[in-house]
């Protein structure tokens, strides 16, 4: 969370099982399980990278991608770039 709260404002919004955060639209979504945390963010390409297992086009120019984090340590440097693109694909 050190990475996201240097991005610039947003919002955090806890909805139905979720943790929503906002700019102008949703650029990460956080689905706290009992083992693990899955992050929801949008690309404007496709990814098949870990830990990334689950991704779908939402429209002509935008790709959601589901990360799955078990262990500190699935925190990379990509996640957290990603992460960051996402933030700054809300204008």
């Amino acid at each position: 969370m050190q990475a996201v709260k240097k991005l610039g404002p947003y919002s955090v919004s806890p909805i139905n099982g979720y943790i929503m955060l906002k700019k102008n639209a949703t650029f990460m979504r956080i689905r706290p399980c009992r083992t693990y945390l899955d992050i929801f963010f949008f690309l404007d390409k496709k990814l098949n990278e870990f830990p990334i297992f689950q991704s779908a086009q939402t429209s002509k120019h935008r790709f959601i991608h589901i990360a799955r984090l078990e262990k500190p340590n699935d925190i990379s440097g990509s996640v957290i770039r990603w992460i960051q693109q996402s933030y700054h694909l809300t204008k």
